[in-house]
């Protein structure tokens, strides 16, 4: 049967401190995928809130209805569409997150890789991500609607498991897969893990 352990261990101001995790459960989830790296730009025009066009110094790495995420400083965005790309100009709507800021503001614009999940929320035990550098992720369900958004900060783990006094973020829905992308312009390399048991 799948199972996961983790150790950790903090000493401050010489003050020892450690924990450990065990599980075992009848399924599990794993990943390792490759994240496209983002590309730097300008917003040349704000369309509204939620749509726009960056305006890229590179031939662009996304496809016309490629979904998209967005980084700014103070501010992000997930799941935009890209519409008719020309030339270095990438339009793009139906962004989700915070509202665009203001017309030329630089921006990373990030191709999303979604990777299929299909487990039920209710079942997980344990949902774990890390990624080599800053990455977000966004859970859909199958229709897709988005679920629940995770920042991912470089080479730091991102961990729920059932019995840390938090409320599982995908509770009460049928996971179908996961939004993935980098926040900058680096590739990056994103592992998931998730235990799941469907007849706790």
């Amino acid at each position: 049967m799948p199972s996961a352990t983790m150790t950790s261990s903090l000493i401050v101001a010489g003050l020892s401190m450690s924990s450990s995790l065990s599980k075992t459960t009848d399924g599990a989830i794993t990943q390792e995928v490759s994240l496209v790296a983002g590309m730097a730009g300008t917003l040349t025009t704000k369309a509204s809130d939620t749509a726009g066009t960056v305006t890229v110094t590179a031939t662009p790495t996304m496809s016309n209805s490629d979904t998209v995420n967005l980084f700014w400083s103070g501010g992000s965005a997930y799941g935009a569409t890209v519409g008719t790309i020309s030339s270095m100009a990438i339009p793009f709507t139906g962004a989700s997150g915070d509202s665009m800021p203001d017309q030329d503001t630089v921006i990373t614009i990030a191709k999303v890789t979604n990777i299929n999940l299909d487990v039920v929320g209710n079942d997980i035990d344990l949902n774990s991500a890390n990624c080599t550098v800053a990455g977000h992720l966004n859970y859909k369900t199958a229709e897709p609607a988005d679920i629940a958004q995770v920042t991912l900060y470089a080479n730091k783990a991102y961990l729920w498991e059932d019995k840390n006094g938090v409320t599982n973020p995908l509770a009460g829905e049928t996971v179908g897969s996961v939004d993935a992308s980098v926040q900058g312009t680096a590739v990056g390399t994103l592992k998931l893990g998730i235990l799941y048991d469907s007849t706790p």
